[in-house]
């Protein structure tokens, strides 16, 4: 056979293909993570193989499988797997912590068998291990091997003919019954017969029960699934809680802890084991102030609190769980979102940038720890803009501090040409100089940083957390970038971020011992220092990645193979390439061809949506965005093109359109002429109300000529406004469906009522006389809606919601003795009594300063009742 080169090297290209493909999938992070004792147990994980049929056989068999247990958590003890056989006799590999010193257990029939056997704490959780069971049918019996060792144990009743049944984690399967998980990983489970694979799961998806059988197309189904691959991708809504008074956000990477300041108590935030508490101050309250925030300095294993208007640095002893020092009452802050960093060269916090009175900020403060003494720096080399809302990551060492993005003016005046930045700085906290590295681009959308990046320096990459700070429903998303060049990408979903400005703060950490990114916001009801914040805590595993990008593991050492292979391949295709432009070459004539030099793309900045089914559609999305009308908190009105239009609206016009818009919305019949004039123009003269109102009624339609879905008309005798709901999102609106449907409620309409209520309380900044007795309705009908949700539920099938939902109905009730009730059960069911009584007792101050007199009830009668 005549093969030319062409095909040669097609085939050792295709073949080099094929194995660098798979070397690459060999180093991807896969497989099944699996929910423990860390939830309650219908939320724990489960994988059934062969689900619906029983594996009958006559021969022997293995199944095998890579396990890893993760680190640091509470409980360990459950079942790894569960063989049922004939319907009635378990074969169970357990993991079991106490303290004979074998973790892994086989039990046959409830009892244990002589295959007991350890593996090393840095094989155990930081490495996987591949176990083989072997049922030996002929000789009746069963052999594990950990790649080391073989354990055997006979005479468990195995026979030709038997049918099994294969169960990992949890299971509901009639008498097999089982609910004990330990905190486990596995991926590439196999059954093999005869030296041959006959099944393969290699649990390597990102979404959905089903795990795919490669071989025989027998899936597999896992319940409450967490995909290894999607941890890497989709961020995880680790904690939310409510607060009150100012809070502020610092983390110890050596403990991996979040430390959460606030007024009463000092929270932590466990990354390792995804468990909250709190530790009281015992002096009583802390005044923190608005716009303070806080720095965990790593190497003195110290927690510092800063409000910069004071000059005041507060140290946090974690022996005494108090500060040393009180705030006073002041004046609003002029340095919200600043940045901020700690120095080993001077021993000094250095702190930059920040806003207040209109005016941004570029002057850089230093803060001596040893003599508490403060200074202004004064810099040498590029120029520091004023500016707020940027990000700032240090260097490992602390002499210096990466400085990117932010909004602000170059001349500080708010009024004067305020825009968003995109350079990245560099300050030498040493040299006492600034450089500009780089600017990166923007892409389609405009955008600001959280407060703090992610500096990896072996890697030279930075990572952050941008959002377009423009509108209120915005969203957080992940980019990803070099410390030496502009180049970025997007990596990982978003996360939904209601921003309002001062009012809301977002923040970025990088746990190294759980190798998690960890995301933190806040958002303000109200804005009075003693006002409430919705806490919420997010991760993301390490490294992230795009929607399309193979999530890679730690490579090992040396080069690879394949570094040497391409090479040897580029110079065959040159050589094969040189030779078929040669031959082409004279067969064919010359000829001028035109170039073009090559153009550079710009990274796009496009924040994708949420949730898989707004993706898919992203592009239409994109196309065709909504406007939006939100009455929930402050109105505010966003046109087609995403800008806001709100400003557009006169008070009197305001007030015409919600009358307008509430009667249409609400009740569906719209507003008379005569009800307008009544309400709006009940002082003027007849002829005088007709004409302010049709010269209001002009504004207005103007104004909603921006919202081509949204029309005012008045064909049936009142004003209505009439409002394509598929191409406007109206939260009063989708509030009322959920309402309105009390039957129908799920956990999903109620997270949903939810987001939209977290804004703020109903059109909060206004009040009309005509406007009370909707506030009024709303509230009612929220809290109702909550009630009945909560009364479908028993309170041990999900206690932390049920926290989180009485929680949301103090937020327009502060004295609901249902929730009250609820709270206090569901924290007494957690185990956290202490917080249980803490609620009540803060329940019955408020009661007593609402109504003057003592809460009719005791704790102890509360939860018996």
């Amino acid at each position: 056979m005549n093969t030319g080169p062409r095909k040669i090297f097609c085939y050792i290209l295709l073949a080099f293909i094929h194995t660098f493909y798979a070397s690459v999938t060999n180093a991807q992070s896969y497989g099944l993570g699996f929910s423990s004792h860390e939830v309650i147990q219908d939320k724990r994980t489960s994988l059934e193989l062969l689900p619906g049929a029983d594996y009958c056989t006559q021969h022997d068999f293995e199944i095998s499988f890579d396990l890893t247990i993760l680190p640091s958590r509470r409980d360990y003890f459950g079942y790894i797997l569960r063989v049922v056989k004939n319907e009635q006799e378990y074969i169970d590999l357990l993991y079991d912590v106490r303290p004979e010193g074998n973790q892994f257990k086989i039990v046959v029939g409830g009892k244990f068998t002589n295959i007991a056997f350890a593996l090393d704490t840095t094989s155990l959780f930081y490495r996987w291990n591949q176990l083989h069971l072997r049922f030996d049918l002929q000789n009746d019996q069963v052999v594990l091997n950990d790649g080391k060792r073989s354990f055997i144990q006979n005479k468990i009743g195995l026979k030709p003919g038997d049918c099994f049944k294969f169960f990992f984690g949890a299971s509901q399967y009639k008498q097999a019954k089982i609910t004990d998980v330990p905190p486990m990983k596995i991926r590439d489970v196999k059954i093999i017969k005869a030296g041959e694979t006959r099944y393969w799961w290699p649990l390597d998806e990102r979404e959905g029960p089903a795990a795919i059988e490669t071989i025989s197309g027998k899936d597999a189904i896992a319940t409450n699934p967490i995909w290894i691959r999607n941890t890497h991708y989709e961020w995880r809504l680790a904690k939310q809680l409510t607060v009150r008074r100012s809070p502020s956000f610092a983390f110890n990477p050596g403990q991996g802890i979040l430390y959460l300041v606030a007024s009463d108590s000092l929270y932590n935030y466990s990354s390792r084991t995804g468990e909250l508490s709190a530790a009281a101050y015992p002096s009583g309250q802390q005044l923190l102030l608005r716009g303070n925030q806080s720095l965990f300095v790593n190497s003195t294993s110290s927690l510092y609190n800063i409000y910069l208007d004071h000059h005041l640095v507060t140290a946090y002893n974690f022996t005494q769980n108090d500060w040393d020092k009180k705030y006073k009452a002041g004046p609003v802050t002029d340095f919200w979102h600043f940045n901020k960093f700690y120095s080993p060269l001077d021993t000094s916090i250095y702190i930059l940038n920040g806003y207040g009175h209109f005016q941004y900020r570029d002057t850089i403060r230093r803060y001596h720890i040893p003599t508490a003494t403060w200074s202004t720096v004064a810099t040498t080399g590029d120029k520091l803009l004023p500016r707020y809302l940027a990000a700032a990551g240090a260097t490992q060492k602390g002499d210096g501090i990466y400085l990117l993005g932010g909004y602000g003016s170059e001349t500080g005046q708010q009024i004067l040409a305020p825009k968003s930045y995109y350079d990245m700085l560099f300050f030498d906290a040493g040299k006492r100089t600034i450089k500009k590295l780089f600017e990166i681009k923007p892409g389609k959308e405009d955008f600001v940083m959280a407060n703090s990046l992610v500096i990896d320096e072996p890697a030279n990459t930075w990572y952050g957390l941008a959002y377009p700070n423009y509108k209120y429903s915005s969203q957080l998303q992940v980019l990803r970038g070099s410390l030496n060049d502009p180049a970025y990408t997007t990596v990982g979903n978003t996360i939904p971020f209601s921003f309002r400005d001062v009012n809301s703060f977002a923040d970025l950490f990088y746990c190294p011992l759980s190798k998690q990114l960890i995301a933190v916001t806040s958002l303000q009801a109200t804005t009075d220092n003693n006002g409430t914040y919705t806490i919420n805590i997010y991760t993301l595993a390490a490294p992230p990645v795009g929607p399309g990008e193979p999530t890679a593991t730690s490579s090992s050492t040396g080069w690879p193979w394949w570094v040497w292979v391409f090479p040897v391949l580029v110079l065959a295709g040159a050589i094969l390439a040189f030779t078929q432009w040669r031959k082409k070459k004279q067969l064919r004539p010359s000829r001028s061809v035109s170039s073009q030099p090559d153009l550079e793309p710009s990274p796009a900045f496009i924040f994708p949506p949420t949730d898989p089914e707004a993706a898919s559609n992203q592009q239409s999305e994109i196309l065709n965005p909504k406007s939006e009308i939100h009455l929930f908190g402050e109105m505010q009105v966003v046109d087609q093109e995403g800008a806001d239009i709100t400003k557009q609206f006169t008070p009197l016009v305001k007030e015409l359109f919600l009358i307008i818009l509430l009667h249409s919305v609400r009740k569906g019949r719209g507003v008379s002429s005569d009800k307008l004039t009544e309400m709006l123009w009940f002082d003027k003269s007849a002829q005088s109300a007709r004409n302010n109102r049709s010269v209001n009624i002009a504004k207005l339609k103007s104004i909603l000529d921006k919202l081509p879905d949204c029309q005012l008309s008045n064909e049936t005798g009142a004003w209505k406004i009439e409002i394509a709901y598929d191409k406007i999102s109206v939260d009063f609106y989708e509030y009322l469906q959920v309402v309105q449907d009390k039957t129908g409620l799920t956990r999903q309409k109620i997270n949903q009522l939810a987001a939209i209520t977290q804004r703020g309380a109903f059109l909060s900044h206004l009040e009309y006389p005509w406007l009370a007795p909707f506030k009024a309705e709303v509230s009612n009908d929220i809290i109702d809606t909550y009630l009945s949700f909560a009364a479908t539920m028993a309170i041990g099938d999900d206690p932390e919601f049920l926290v989180k939902l009485a929680n949301d109905i103090f937020y327009f009730d502060p004295v609901n003795e249902d929730a009250m009730a609820i709270k206090c059960k569901a924290l007494v069911h957690q185990g956290k009594h202490s917080l249980a009584k803490k609620a009540f007792e803060s329940f019955a101050k408020e009661y007593k300063a609402i109504y003057g007199e003592d809460f009719s009830h005791d704790f102890q009668s509360i939860l018996e009742a």
